[in-house]
């Protein structure tokens, strides 16, 4: 019984880590593309 807990809130764990680490990469993903964006519209404005 105790050996199935722990296989459970392993996987638990690593859910969540997994959900953190894709929030993570979407939101550095979501960084880069306003940071492109930004340097595209001063270089059209400025250009």
């Amino acid at each position: 019984m105790p050996k199935v807990i722990v296989k459970y809130c392993r996987l638990e764990v690593q859910k969540s880590f997994l959900r953190l680490q894709t929030l993570t990469i979407m939101k550095i993903y979501l960084l880069v593309l306003w940071f492109i964006f930004c340097f595209l519209r001063k270089e059209y404005t400025y250009g």
